[in-house]
C-alpha cells in the first residue's frame, strides 16, 4: 500500500466547483455531511488548513481512487504527515471518551485545543 491521507480542496466550496472540498469529495463518489470546525493550523509550508468534522452519507465506490477506514483500522504507518496523523489520533480519542470535541487552532507542531463551553482565552 501506498501513502493515505484525507481529501483535500482549495476551498469549502460548491460540488460543482472541481478544486473546492466538496467537488473533490464528489467526485471521489463519497457523498458527505459536513459540520462544525475541527481544526485550524499553519503547515509547515505557513498554508493555513482548515478541516471540518463530517458524517459520511454514502462511501466511495469500491471501483474508485478512495477508500473508508474504520477508525480503529486507520494505517497510522501510512500517513504521510504528522500533523494530520496528530489530528486523526485525537478525533479517534475524542470520539471514542465522550464524543466531546474540542478545535485546534495552532501550527503543524504547538497550539491549543479549545471547546466552545471553554471561556478562558488564548
Amino acid at each position: 500500500t501506498g501513502r493515505v491521507g484525507l481529501p483535500t480542496g482549495r476551498s469549502l466550496g460548491r460540488p460543482e466547483e472541481p478544486t473546492s472540498l466538496r467537488g473533490v469529495l464528489r467526485a471521489l463518489g463519497v457523498q458527505v455531511a459536513l459540520g462544525f470546525l475541527y481544526a485550524v493550523y499553519d503547515d509547515a509550508d505557513g498554508t493555513t488548513c482548515i478541516f471540518h468534522r463530517g458524517e459520511v452519507i454514502a462511501g466511495p465506490p469500491p471501483s474508485g481512487p478512495a477508500r473508508l477506514y474504520p477508525l480503529n483500522d486507520i494505517p497510522w504507518a501510512a500517513l504521510g504527515d504528522e500533523a494530520i496523523a496528530s489530528m486523526l489520533r485525537r478525533y479517534v480519542a475524542e470520539r471514542h471518551d465522550d464524543d466531546r470535541f474540542g478545535i485546534y487552532v495552532g501550527d503543524a507542531r504547538d497550539g491549543m485545543v479549545r471547546h466552545l463551553g471553554d471561556a478562558r482565552g488564548g
